[in-house]
């Protein structure tokens, strides 16, 4: 309806279609539970960030991986107050946080259950 009344106003015609592409991006409980359990062993205690709304509706191709073998998908967030790292990950003013490399490097450590990095901490 907005394409066509904004193709309207332009004297042209517009139409959508709608392609389905991705299918949800549903966790393995079993992985879900792993997961959590290495981020607050590696994070601590108030690993999970509050005002992170869940579910996220956001497509997803790891989806496609999800239907072949059990997994979680999980959110790294970067932000830690400077600005730079305030800026989600596909925006133009997006800084990668080089202060998470050892933290996530701990954190699959644990995931996939090697041993943990010495001086990640």
């Amino acid at each position: 309806e907005i394409a066509q009344h904004t193709a309207a106003s332009y004297g042209v015609h517009a139409s959508t279609e709608v392609f389905p592409r991705y299918q949800a991006t549903i966790n393995d409980p079993g992985c879900a539970a792993q997961a959590r359990s290495a981020l607050q062993a590696v994070l601590g205690e108030q690993w999970c960030a509050e005002q992170t709304a869940v579910p996220i509706m956001a497509s997803e191709d790891f989806s496609y991986y999800l239907q072949q073998i059990p997994g979680a998908f999980m959110l790294v967030g970067a932000n830690d107050g400077n600005q730079p790292h305030a800026f989600p990950c596909h925006h133009q003013g997006y800084d990668f946080n080089d202060r998470l490399i050892a933290l996530v490097t701990a954190l699959y450590s644990r995931l996939v259950g090697a041993p943990e990095p010495d001086n990640w901490r």
